[in-house]
């Protein structure tokens, strides 16, 4: 996952020519989505970014995941007859 250096367009605002880059998530906790595309992506309560759906490889990715952005971690979400089922997904 990659984030924007927010710093940096803070900077932009001031000076338009200043570069503002992208920097990838490390250090994080738990499994992670891996390489998708063409997925969705929803913030929730300000401090969790869900992620569903996409392409995985070749093939559609039939998971959902969340990353906690406070606590730097990742986890995933189970689906039990349409009910999403997750603890800290306040939803």
């Amino acid at each position: 996952m990659w984030r924007v250096n927010l710093h940096g367009v803070q900077r932009l605002h001031s000076d338009a020519s200043y570069p503002v880059e992208w920097e990838p998530v490390t250090g994080a906790s738990g499994r992670d989505t891996g390489k998708i595309s063409h997925h969705t992506a929803a913030i929730v309560n300000s401090k969790e970014v869900v992620f569903y759906g996409g392409i995985k490889n070749t093939d559609s990715n039939p998971e959902i995941f969340v990353f906690n952005v406070i606590n730097n971690s990742w986890s995933t979400v189970s689906l039990v007859s349409n009910i999403l089922l997750k603890s800290t997904l306040n939803l």
